[in-house]
């Protein structure tokens, strides 16, 4: 491995969506401070990311995707580098077992505890009885190893007060805590159409079906779905000839801003979101966020001032209450707040604070 001279070194678990994770790797990269190592690429996103130069994978693409998980926590613990640095910043829940003989600060960014094993009856439905048992029994074992390694670590950096408080719940750490990067520059509000949009990754948590069951019973509302996920097919599926239910699938940087920068506003309704990215990505559009009363979005999102928050234990009913009698006006008057609320986690204070916490 010969990478430039540099201090830094960036560890990151894989690359499937552009999710936050991605996006805050993306911003580190590019401040050209650090170096970049990773489990595995499954979509080509690191050429199109364009952080393809010093960095490496540790696992081969012509391996069957159902095998890369598995192999990703011994990758990481046998990964010995010939160079060393000052600064490992971790991102991800395997790339947390970097081996020991690799000296150096170990700062880990911990973007949510991993829900299989922490919450596991939470976020973890099958009806396959034994899958289950076997996932049960591997779950304990890995958050044993994982609460080990997070004990060894030098620094614990969380993405929202929310995460940090469940971190200390479970593991009585201490943390800092740097909110994730959104690049509100690529965002611009250009008009109000009369159109939402989902634009949350299409994965068990996200509520993305109950949007959809709502919006089945209002055909002179639009809804645009962005982005893809394990749940993608079923979801289509439910939305069957809803015409006004649609699917964009993965859009260009320019193509989601547009559709984003023309909408009235986003609706974000995950359970337990650590922190809500795809929100504030609307808010620096100038679009209010339609969101629940749980996790990082009572941290992004203020009633009535950049947005409106549902409450949780009633969303499909209280979500088509508000659809019934959406006031495009009000929405439109909350652009100022939204774009103003955004500045807070610009790229820019992302990568100042970590710098500053790092050196």
């Amino acid at each position: 491995m010969s990478f430039l001279p540099k201090k830094n070194l960036i560890l990151h678990d894989y690359f499937e969506n552009f999710g936050g994770g991605e996006r805050l790797i993306t911003n580190l990269y590019n401040s050209k401070k650090f170096d970049l190592i990773y489990g595995f690429d499954e979509n080509n996103l690191i050429k199109k990311l364009n952080i393809h130069k010093n960095s490496q994978g540790l696992i081969s693409p012509a391996i069957p995707k159902i095998f890369k998980k598995f192999f990703l926590k011994r990758k990481f613990e046998n990964l010995i580098l010939n160079k060393k640095y000052c600064n490992y910043f971790i991102s991800g829940n395997y790339s947390i077992f970097l081996n020991k003989q690799n000296s150096g600060k170990k700062i880990f960014y911990c973007h949510s505890l991993p829900k299989l094993f922490f919450y596991f009856n939470k976020f973890y439905n099958t009806k396959n009885f034994f899958k289950k048992i076997i996932h049960f029994f591997y779950r304990n074992k890995f958050k044993m190893q994982f609460l080990d390694k997070l004990k060894k670590v030098d620094l614990i950096i969380c993405n929202s007060k929310y995460t940090q408080n469940n971190l200390k719940k479970f593991t009585n750490l201490k943390s800092v805590v740097v909110y994730p990067p959104i690049e509100i520059d690529k965002f611009k509000w250009i008009s109000q159409k009369k159109y939402f949009i989902s634009n949350s990754r299409h994965e068990n948590g996200k509520n993305i079906e109950k949007i959809i069951r709502t919006f089945k019973k209002f055909n002179h509302l639009k809804i645009y779905l962005t982005s893809r996920g394990s749940k993608t097919n079923y979801l289509k599926r439910l939305a069957k000839n809803s015409k006004n239910i649609i699917f964009k699938d993965f859009l260009n940087e320019k193509n989601y801003s547009k559709l984003l920068g023309n909408c009235c506003a986003t609706i974000n309704i995950s359970n337990s979101e650590d922190f809500g990215m795809a929100a504030v990505e609307g808010l620096a559009a100038g679009k209010p966020s339609i969101t629940i009363n749980e996790g990082g979005y009572l941290e992004t999102i203020k009633n009535n001032y950049n947005g409106y928050i549902l409450n949780k234990l009633n969303i499909e009913d209280e979500l088509s209450n508000y659809l019934s009698k959406v006031d495009f006006k009000k929405l439109y008057l909350m652009k100022k707040n939204c774009i103003k609320s955004a500045k807070k986690y610009s790229a820019k204070n992302f990568i100042k604070n970590i710098l500053n916490i790092i050196n």
